[in-house]
């Protein structure tokens, strides 16, 4: 389990009801309690304060995804031992989970978002958006990170889901980059300044 300074695990029994989830999931590569698909952000966490819904869509039993966020994830030892963090790609915290979970996809496995009774202290992903919505752009090495993982996989996927939207592995990064800002900007002039 790899897990963030922040984030609660808000039962006594935590480890055993999740244990209990991970022991019914079928070729279970990784899970984690908040994940990306085509549909959004799933989860069941919420963060900050005051708390508040961490995600887009609610789930109330194990749903697979395609990527997940860092703030908590499990993955098996025997998955572990053979499929390592590439340190290479992410060489820092932006998007190593994600990295993760589409190698984990590629050698068969699973990746699943689970329901569990966890909280999330930081700002996180709306925190993000915030910060995106003002200022049209997300830190350098985010998109270091994900261009190199656009380079890794545009022969396996199509898109790749994250927490800050869907990034076409075949379209330069760089103009997705100046469509997001464009996006940004005219939501901020729609909804005034902050």
């Amino acid at each position: 389990m790899f897990i963030h300074q922040d984030v609660k695990l808000l039962s006594k029994t935590w480890l055993e009801d999740t244990e209990k989830i991970l022991d019914s999931l079928p070729l279970l590569g990784v899970a984690g309690v908040a994940g990306c698909n085509e549909n959004g952000i799933l989860t069941n966490i919420n963060h900050g304060e005051p708390p508040k819904f961490a995600g887009t869509i609610y789930i109330d039993k194990p749903t697979k995804v395609q990527t997940l966020d860092e703030c908590l994830i499990i993955t098996p030892i025997t998955v572990f031992n053979n499929i390592l963090f590439d340190e290479i790609t992410c060489d820092d915290w932006h998007l190593y989970t994600v990295d993760y979970c589409l190698s984990c996809i590629i050698k068969g496995f699973n990746v699943y978002v689970i329901p569990t009774n966890t909280y999330h202290s930081s700002k996180g992903y709306k925190m993000y958006t915030f910060l995106f919505i003002k200022f049209g752009t997300l830190p350098k090495k985010y998109y270091y990170n994900l261009k190199k993982i656009n380079n890794k996989y545009k022969y396996y996927y199509e898109y790749i889901y994250t927490t800050f939207g869907r990034w076409d592995t075949k379209y330069p990064l760089i103009f997705q980059r100046l469509s997001k800002f464009l996006n940004a900007r005219m939501h901020k002039n729609k909804k005034g300044s902050y």
